[in-house]
């Protein structure tokens, strides 16, 4: 298939490390597509799946020129919409396959047919490039017309072999697995959803019988929380991203004190008794205390829910060394256990502890325990238990302790 640059393509040098490069510029007739200027009733469910996203998207019309990204997108390329407008977003593409990215985003799409996948590097605003794998699918209307295409931008540089350095905490990133399970997992999954439900619910507001009323409430109601899961999920992405392990000596009865005194209130109003079982010497362990404190957090928070509405609520948090040496904390509760207490299950990224959660806490405390070379698992109520004190079974992590000179 031949291919013919847009008139709007200026060849002319770019200060980026001294090498002839192509800026592309806004696009026809010198001015930016404005979002949902060609239909704006039929792109809104795409561009406000893009907004709420926490994956890197992108909405372009038919002339390959974008008319959205949202925020992650600009946080990665320090892109802002009015700079991406147009064909402006190509700069940031990777020079290599500018072009063949253009003539695949040009190319009439017949419907039905599916978008492509192309790997290269996205350069930030100081050229500096991540690598990147693109997924583009084709945007079309209910009766059949090609809008465009809508772009998922997925950063692969988390997809990285384990260390083999002899010291593995230091150049071990925690953030790594729970980023890459966001990306991959349930970014793309959240999107979808929010694309059909919005589109759904366009639909059936053009009814305006008693069952399709009562589907669009039933469906405004599953939006919103689509919604905060999508919010919730691009400001973790956000941390995740910026997110460095810092590692020091620090005492882990101390952190387990200040988890507690966190979530005092919480406790206060549930009316549940926290009991601690804490060595009388200090506990020192080489680790980032806030990514540990955030473990013993979540998972104070998820026994508190857990017993929340029984009878005389009370959790049992434990510090004591194993005998390997290693640190052991064991936080048990008499509220409700898990049913399905194989690993793979409990910390999957999509099997939440509560009702109120989304599973994600488990895989991201689990990716933290691992890298401070600990271990973190769930233990079953045994038979005596079931009917006794701690029904709950107990969430045990260890922790190598801090070798002294």
């Amino acid at each position: 298939m031949s291919f013919q640059a847009p008139a709007s393509l200026s060849l002319k040098p770019a200060s980026a490390g001294g090498q002839m490069t192509i800026p592309f510029e806004r696009g026809f007739e010198d001015k930016p597509a404005e979002p949902g200027s060609i239909a704006p009733h039929l792109d809104a469910p795409w561009i406000a799946a893009a907004t709420l996203s926490p994956v890197a998207m992108r909405v372009t019309d038919t002339r390959a020129q974008v008319i959205f990204v949202n925020l992650p997108w600009n946080q990665t390329t320090g892109m802002t919409l009015s700079e991406a407008a147009g064909l402006g977003w190509l700069n940031r593409v990777e020079e290599s396959v500018r072009l063949t990215l253009l003539e695949r985003l040009l190319a009439p799409i017949a419907q039905g047919r599916d978008g492509f996948t192309i790997d290269y590097n996205l350069y930030d605003n100081e050229f500096r490039g991540r690598p990147v794998r693109e997924v583009t699918s084709p945007r079309f209307s209910p009766t059949g017309e090609f809008l465009g295409h809508f772009t998922a931008i997925v950063d692969v540089g988390h997809n990285v072999q384990p260390s083999r350095s002899p010291h593995p905490l230091e150049d071990y990133d925690p953030t790594l697995a729970a980023a890459s399970a966001i990306t991959h997992d349930i970014g793309p999954p959240l999107t979808a959803a929010i694309a059909y439900n919005h589109a759904a619910l366009v639909q059936l507001k053009q009814d305006q019988g008693v069952v399709a009323t009562k589907a669009a409430a039933q469906l405004v109601l599953a939006s919103n929380h689509l919604k905060k899961s999508s919010d919730m999920l691009r400001r973790l992405r956000e941390v995740l991203n910026k997110g460095q392990a810092y590692f020091d000596t620090a005492q882990l009865d101390d952190l387990i004190r200040e988890a507690t005194h966190d979530l005092i209130q919480d406790c206060r109003e549930a009316g549940v008794n926290v009991m601690l079982d804490l060595p009388g010497d200090p506990a020192p362990v080489f680790a980032d205390p806030l990514q540990v404190r955030k473990v013993l957090s979540y998972l104070l928070s998820s026994a508190i829910e857990c017993v929340n509405g029984i009878v005389g609520p009370k959790i049992s948090v434990q510090l004591d060394q194993d005998p390997s040496g290693l640190w052991r904390v064991c936080i048990r509760h008499n509220g409700t256990a898990l049913r399905d207490q194989t690993e793979d299950t409990v910390f999957s990224t999509v099997n939440p502890v509560t009702r109120g959660q989304t599973g994600l806490g488990l895989a991201i405390s689990q990716s933290i325990i691992r890298g401070h070379n600990g271990r973190l698992w769930y233990e079953g109520p045994s038979p005596s238990e079931r009917t006794g004190s701690w029904k709950g079974g107990a969430f045990t992590f260890v922790l190598p302790p801090c070798k002294q000179n």
